[in-house]
């Protein structure tokens, strides 16, 4: 989907709109936006692993799956990885917690 401006009334409309369907994941360019449903997802399972695996970014839905692959082949072309320490410091720590 492309919106025709991206203003944050709009963007957060989409976000909201794919929220209520179900759609945790949105891409904005190369970042990936994630909204905590509160519940249990069955979107992180063997199947997903393999659809995403060797694929393209917006060859599927947006996924953190997609984004790993991403930075993993880049890992490997560029042989570093592909978070900068100034990145490193600004995550989250929730975002390396497994659940």
């Amino acid at each position: 989907m492309c919106l025709p401006r991206l203003d944050e009334a709009t963007l957060v409309h989409n976000l909201w709109d794919r929220f209520q369907q179900g759609k945790p994941y949105t891409n904005i360019g190369p970042v990936l936006v994630s909204i905590n449903p509160h519940q249990p997802l069955h979107i992180y399972d063997e199947q997903h692993m393999r659809l995403y695996h060797g694929s393209a970014l917006g060859d599927h839905p947006p996924h953190i799956f997609a984004t790993a692959e991403l930075a993993y082949r880049g890992m490997l072309r560029e042989g570093q990885p592909q978070v900068s320490e100034r990145q490193r410091k600004t995550l989250p720590p929730q975002s390396s917690h497994h659940r």
